[in-house]
C-alpha cells in the first residue's frame, strides 16, 4: 500500500458553526486547538435563521419563560436584536481564543436558512466543525437536523461535536482497506500529530487477510508521520463490535470514512450516542 499523501488530507480553513447553544464554546475551543495545530485559518459563522425571524413576526409568536411558567409576545425586532447579541458575543469570544492561539481567523454574520448557509460555506474550507444537539451528560446524545445533514452532504470533512476534546489523548481510525478508510487513515495521521503522537487504528480485517499481512501494509502506508501507532484487529463487522472496540480504544477523538456502510441512515446517531469521543466524517 504506497502512501501517496493527497492535497485533500491538508486542513488550512476551518470553520466553526456557532450559536446559543453550550455546544458552541466547545466547538469554538475544539476549533482554535486544531487551527493553532494544523496552522489553519479559523472561520466563525453565525447564521440569523430566516425561520425563527419570521416565526417572531406572526401575532401568536409567545416565548415560554420556564422560571416562572409564563409567556410573553415575542416580537420581531427583539429576535433580531437576540440574535444580533449573540452574533456580538461569539465575536468576541472567537477574537479572545485566535488571540490566545495566535491564528488568522475570520467572522461572518449572515441571514438565511441555517442549514443551507453552512452547506454552501462548506465548499469553500476543508474542516467544518458543529455541534450535535445539546444533552447533559447523563442523557442521550441526540444529532440534530443541521449536523445531521452535514454530516451526510458536506463537500468536505465534518467533525461532529457531542464531547470535549483531550489532546493528551491518541486519535483512532476505524480502518476496513477500502479507498476511503485510506484517506480517513491519512487525515488521522496527519492530526495525530498534534501533541499526542500516538495513533490507534481499529481495523476490520478481510475474511482474506490475516492481521500481520495487514499490519505491515498499514505500517509502510504510516511510515512517514513519526507516530506512535497501535493496531487493534477485528474479524467481526457488525456496528456493536467496531464500538465497543473504539470505546475501548479511548482516544481524543475517532476519524472514520464518511461513506462507512455502518454510518448509513439511523446508525450515525448511534455513533454519536456511543462513542465518548468526537467524530470526524472523512471525505
Amino acid at each position: 500500500m504506497e502512501r501517496k499523501k493527497s492535497p485533500e488530507a491538508s486542513i488550512t480553513r476551518i470553520l466553526v458553526a456557532v450559536d446559543a447553544s453550550s455546544h458552541s464554546i466547545t466547538c469554538l475551543e475544539m476549533a482554535g486547538a486544531l487551527a493553532e495545530s494544523l496552522h489553519a485559518e479559523l472561520q466563525g459563522l453565525y447564521v440569523e435563521d430566516i425561520n425563527l425571524i419570521n416565526l417572531a413576526g406572526l401575532p401568536f409568536a409567545r416565548e415560554l419563560i420556564y422560571s416562572s411558567q409564563t409567556e410573553r409576545v415575542l416580537t420581531h425586532p427583539e429576535m433580531e436584536n437576540r440574535m444580533r447579541h449573540q452574533a456580538d458575543n461569539a465575536r468576541q469570544s472567537m477574537a479572545k481564543l485566535a488571540e490566545v492561539r495566535r491564528v488568522s481567523w475570520s467572522f461572518e454574520v449572515v441571514r438565511g436558512q441555517v442549514t443551507a448557509t453552512l452547506l454552501s460555506a462548506a465548499r469553500e474550507s476543508d474542516l467544518v466543525i458543529v455541534g450535535v444537539s445539546s444533552a447533559m451528560p447523563s442523557v442521550r446524545i441526540r444529532l440534530g437536523s443541521t449536523a445531521r445533514r452535514l454530516a451526510v452532504e458536506a463537500p468536505c470533512p465534518v467533525l461532529l461535536v457531542g464531547r470535549g476534546l483531550d489532546l493528551t489523548l491518541p486519535v483512532v481510525s476505524l480502518f476496513d482497506g477500502s479507498h476511503g478508510a485510506r484517506h480517513a487513515l491519512e487525515i488521522a495521521a496527519k492530526l495525530a500529530q498534534i501533541d499526542a503522537k500516538h495513533l490507534i487504528v481499529i481495523t476490520v480485517l478481510p475474511p482474506d487477510r490475516s492481521s500481520s499481512e495487514v499490519g505491515q501494509e498499514l505500517d509502510a502506508f504510516l511510515s512517514g508521520y513519526g507516530l506512535e501507532v497501535s493496531y487493534r484487529y477485528l474479524n467481526k463487522r457488525d456496528t456493536q463490535s467496531v464500538q465497543e472496540a473504539i470505546s475501548e480504544a479511548g482516544g481524543r477523538l475517532l476519524v472514520v470514512d464518511a461513506g462507512n456502510a455502518l454510518l448509513d441512515g439511523e446508525e450515525l446517531e448511534q455513533w454519536v450516542d456511543k462513542i465518548r469521543c468526537p467524530i470526524l466524517l472523512a471525505r
